[in-house]
């Protein structure tokens, strides 16, 4: 009875992989995360990064990098703040930036907040798609 009064009225659930349901919050809608993931993989799932397992770098690179895009998940960090990628085996992707290991992933907060870098990113992709559509379209004339 508790899920039923509190769930439905503080998230919103999808599947952006097709692999694994995520919860977020309903101020946040579909497009938002599909947004933020798309923009989270292009910046850290290039072909030059290097990507670690238990502080050590993975020793084949390019098959790591394929499993990840290919059979990665996305999951919910433990306290709803946002979503991380997991590999194939569950593990959470980390890549080295700036000297630092971190998850690839984001925080729903750098959505919500409209000065943050995320959302800036995001809105210039979005921005950058609309006018490559419109570009394509204005040729067809």
């Amino acid at each position: 009875m508790a899920y039923n009064a509190y769930i439905p009225n503080v998230f919103n659930f999808m599947n952006p992989d097709g692999r694994s349901p995520i919860r977020m919050p309903k101020s946040i809608n579909d497009q938002q995360i599909k947004n933020a993931i798309e923009f989270v993989k292009s910046r850290d799932i290039k072909q030059n990064d290097v990507f670690y397992y238990q502080n050590k770098p993975i020793a084949n690179q390019e098959n790591y990098r394929n499993g990840v895009i290919n059979n990665g998940k996305w999951v919910n960090l433990p306290d709803n703040s946002g979503i991380i990628l997991t590999d194939e085996m569950g593990s959470p992707v980390q890549r080295m930036i700036d000297g630092h290991l971190t998850f690839v992933g984001f925080k729903f907060r750098e959505i919500l907040n409209n000065n943050s870098m995320l959302s800036e990113k995001i809105d210039k992709m979005e921005m950058d798609k609309n006018s490559a559509a419109m570009a394509r379209s204005m040729k067809q004339f």
